[in-house]
């Protein structure tokens, strides 16, 4: 009887053992799911270069660019100005408002 009791208990310390440096197979865990977030128009007229920066498809010299010629009096201008080519200008226009 005293053997099969050190056995077990031999028994249980390695599985005590496998479990202590993890080679147990990890919880399945779902992804969460997130909304995306409503982005805010920026205002052309206002922002700093760093929030126009932000923007997809506005580099440093859009931007400064952008400061520059303020002030707008519709986002379209940047376009008529020669900013900003009109393909780009059709990517970002609802991400842009002049105030």
């Amino acid at each position: 009887m005293r053997v099969w009791g050190l056995g077990a208990i031999a028994l249980l310390g390695v599985m005590l053992a496998q479990v202590a440096h993890g080679q147990t197979t990890p919880p399945v865990v779902a992804p969460a799911v997130v909304a995306p977030a409503k982005s805010v128009p920026v205002d052309i007229n206002s922002a700093s270069t760093v929030e126009l920066i932000r923007v997809r498809f506005i580099g440093r010299n859009r931007a400064a660019a952008i400061v520059a010629g303020r002030p707008w009096r519709h986002p379209e201008d940047l376009v008529a100005k020669r900013v900003m080519p009109r393909k780009v200008y059709d990517q970002i226009k609802e991400h842009l408002v002049a105030r």
